[in-house]
């Protein structure tokens, strides 16, 4: 697994081959009229953390203040960069699987049984995999087919769609 495979699926995407470009911007209005706001604020933030462990946090060792201070004015910087909403923008060449959509009519023109001749109701039934030429209802015989008595244009089209090795059961 390649590395845009990988960032294909974190995006919810299939068949990534290559990022052709990207972009970052802000959405909210107030960052992207002035961006300068954006740092002022990530500024503010981080010398507030500095006056919250200067002043009230007092401990006799100055390391872990330090580091606590750090951890605090990043927090506050990221949740400022937050509320600019970043945008990252992403141009993706893929390769999509094809999909055909397919209507299939349901209403009673379709029960209609077409006059056929014997001889191409041998032959329908051969291509569609129908077994025998009875009269029985769906799924009487335990067949999963409908039956070859069946030749209405919904028959032939679920026919179709059941039998594995017609033009449609690939």
């Amino acid at each position: 697994m390649n590395m845009m495979e990988i960032l294909g699926r974190l995006l919810g995407l299939e068949g990534v081959q290559r990022i052709d470009d990207y972009g970052f911007s802000l959405a909210a209005p107030w960052a992207q009229q002035s961006p300068a706001w954006l740092l002022f604020a990530c500024a503010a933030m981080a010398v507030a953390a500095v006056v919250f462990y200067g002043r009230f946090q007092r401990t006799r060792r100055a390391g872990p203040r330090l580091l606590l201070t750090l951890f605090r004015a990043g927090a506050l910087s990221l949740l400022v960069l937050i509320l600019a909403e970043p945008v990252l923008t992403m141009t993706v060449t893929s390769q999509r699987q094809p999909v055909l959509w397919v209507l299939f009519d349901g209403t009673e023109s379709m029960a209609i049984a077409d006059d056929l001749a014997s001889a191409e109701r041998q032959e329908l039934a051969a291509v569609l995999g129908i077994e025998g030429l009875s009269a029985n209802p769906a799924g009487a015989s335990g067949n999963p087919h409908p039956p070859a008595a069946d030749f209405s244009r919904a028959g032939l089209i679920r026919a179709m769609l059941h039998n594995g090795d017609g033009p449609l059961g690939s």
